[in-house]
């Protein structure tokens, strides 16, 4: 902004619109005040994109989620997508163990368990191959008994929320 015309914040650019549409004076001052805002948003776009051209790196799109993984799981190194089965009506005194005991025959890379609500998440990582045959042996296991306690197992759309992909899946 040039030295004539200062920076204003939210609430007092507000209020120079609102005086503007009665005093010709305010108007002035705020045609100045948003051809300086102009300017300077201006100014940065154009360093912005000379650093990109310069340095050839192009702005990477901020990922939206709410995981804290970021969508890469636990262990954090994976990168492809994953395939998720959900896993209900267990009994809440389950363990880790005794899940991958039942669920043995597709192997799944992690389990993640919620005692609480007496379900569990199946996750198969595309790196270790061979997933739809895994993922297959897991589905078998469909009302099949654990515990005294008929199960239920489904594929789950991952993720989670009101988003446009997750309404497709």
């Amino acid at each position: 902004m040039s030295e004539e015309t200062p920076k204003l914040s939210k609430k007092q650019l507000k209020a120079l619109r609102f005086k503007a549409k009665k005093s010709d004076k305010a108007a002035e001052k705020l045609e100045k005040v948003e051809t300086s805002i102009k300017e300077v948003k201006e100014k940065k776009e154009s360093e912005k994109r000379k650093n990109e051209t310069a340095h050839g790196v192009h702005p990477r799109k901020k990922r939206k989620t709410r995981r804290g993984h970021h969508g890469r799981g636990k262990n954090g190194a994976h990168n492809g997508p994953r395939f998720l089965l959900f896993v209900g009506n267990l009994p809440y005194s389950i363990d880790e163990k005794t899940l991958r005991e039942h669920f043995k025959a597709g192997n799944p890379d992690l389990i993640r368990i919620r005692k609480d609500k007496g379900i569990a998440f199946l996750e198969f990582l595309t790196a270790k191959g061979h997933i739809q045959g895994r993922i297959d042996a897991c589905l078998a296991l469909h009302h099949s008994v654990l515990n005294n306690r008929r199960i239920n197992v489904e594929l789950t759309a991952g993720g989670g929320g009101n988003s446009k992909n997750r309404i497709e899946r």
